[in-house]
């Protein structure tokens, strides 16, 4: 400390600039020491009950080429799937529409769903899409109606559930 006299005669110690300088330094560090603290619990809540899920199916039943999966396959109640990607094995080159559908019956034609989420019209043996963040989001009473051209042999599904609680965190 630098001694300073004041009017009057009295001597003061005043802290330099250096010292300063130091102090400020300290508390800095020690302010974003609790920053990173706070933004990894903030992180970490974020991934909370997010965990990874897929499905793969081989379709049992008689050739089809209409098929839900809501029957087979599904998030629990009190969840919600993100998909990410849906793959679909037909018996031979054709194509592929997937709608969002609350109803089992495989009777419907692909002009009743109104959730359409694929419309693969390049024919292939094998369709595959896949989505962004939350474009394709299934809830516990929802599933997957797959229209395709040809016999669907088996598909495949992945992305990622959450607890319906928390389905801000997939946004």
């Amino acid at each position: 400390m630098a001694q300073v006299t004041v009017q009057g005669g009295a001597r003061w110690d005043l802290p330099t600039a250096a010292e300063i300088s130091d102090v400020m330094d300290q508390r800095l560090a020690a302010f974003s020491q609790v920053q990173q603290q706070v933004a990894d619990a903030r992180d970490r809540e974020h991934a909370r009950t997010i965990k990874p899920m897929s499905a793969a199916v081989t379709v049992s039943a008689a050739a089809q080429t209409r098929y839900t999966s809501l029957d087979a396959v599904g998030p629990s109640q009190g969840y919600i799937w993100a998909i990410q990607i849906i793959a679909c094995q037909l018996a031979s080159a054709g194509t592929l529409q997937a709608f969002i559908t609350t109803d089992t019956d495989t009777t419907k034609t692909a002009a009743t769903q109104r959730r359409l989420v694929v419309n693969g019209s390049t024919s292939s043996a094998y369709q595959v899409a896949t989505f962004g963040k939350s474009a394709c989001l299934l809830a516990a009473d929802e599933g997957l109606f797959l229209n395709a051209s040809q016999n669907i042999i088996s598909y495949y599904l992945a992305g990622w559930e959450v607890a319906a609680e928390r389905a801000w965190v997939l946004l």
